[in-house]
């Protein structure tokens, strides 16, 4: 799907909150372009800002009735990243948000991207409700319901969005090979202040598997990618990355525990022929 050009249909509702405009500096640039791990931390950021309007809140503090706190978890995201090797320092990136409900518990947020007037991207999101039924253990998450969000209802960037993630199908037995790296998330790095592995960690962690098993492809200009999130650690626990390359510049990276194997994400990346400079 070509994630820049592709149009979006409006949904049943959507909730949206103020155009960021940002001055692009070194906490938003990377030497590759703009730092996508700055910019899915400031998306994901705008999603939940834009949950708790959809809910009618001032602030996205949502409680199960016992009082156990519920998040969101980012189940899926997808970005198209086509121009974030030509951001440079000074210039002004401006970060349109929507967020539409399309089932009873997903939620789907788009982010759009322009620099100067110029696309240069699109961030797709989609999460989902959970609390943890034992506390301090991620293990433990299940669904949850918030209450006063509006019906759900069609949205067409949703479901373009939704397919990608659907596509990244789970290893068979006989395409589990490649290389590996095994991963410490650290807790003042990689987890966020609810005591999940944040989801940004998952991209940084495949990052960086891929600099150390294929450090020619990583150096390349990233034009999109996909993730898909299975499962989450605890502090303690190590990640392992699987790399196996595929044709014209993707790759498919797989991340699961290392301590019983269960699946963390799968990731599908997609990079330019020419290396960034």
């Amino acid at each position: 799907m070509d994630s820049l050009s592709a149009p979006s249909l409006a949904p049943a509702w959507r909730s949206a909150i103020p155009d960021a405009r940002i001055v692009l500096g070194m906490p938003h640039l990377s030497g590759t372009g703009l730092s996508e791990p700055w910019l899915l931390k400031e998306c994901g950021h705008r999603h939940w800002q834009m949950l708790a309007a959809a809910a009618g809140r001032a602030v996205p503090d949502f409680r199960a009735p016992d009082g156990t706190p519920i998040y969101a978890a980012f189940t899926g995201i997808t970005v198209a990243a086509d121009g974030f090797a030509a951001c440079g320092e000074h210039e002004v990136l401006t970060v349109r948000s929507r967020l539409s409900r399309i089932s009873r518990g997903r939620v789907f947020g788009e982010h759009v991207l322009t620099v100067d007037g110029r696309a240069v991207g699109r961030v797709g999101m989609t999460s989902a409700f959970v609390r943890r039924t034992r506390p301090g253990v991620n293990a433990s998450v299940v669904r949850a319901e918030v209450p006063g969000l509006p019906p759900p209802g069609p949205d067409a960037a949703a479901e373009a969005h939704a397919a990608a993630i659907a596509a990244l199908a789970p290893p068979t037995a006989d395409g589990e090979g490649g290389p590996v790296v095994e991963l410490a998330p650290c807790p003042s790095l990689d987890f966020n202040g609810a005591g999940f592995l944040y989801f940004v960690s998952y991209v940084a962690f495949a990052d960086r598997a891929e600099w150390a098993l294929a450090a020619a492809a990583a150096r390349r200009p990233l034009l999109h990618r996909t993730v898909r999130f299975l499962g989450n650690v605890d502090v303690g626990e190590h990640v392992v990355v699987r790399h196996r390359a595929g044709n014209g510049g993707a790759a498919r990276l797989d991340l699961s525990a290392a301590s019983d194997g269960r699946p963390l994400a799968m990731l599908h990346v997609l990079r330019g022929a020419s290396a960034a400079s």
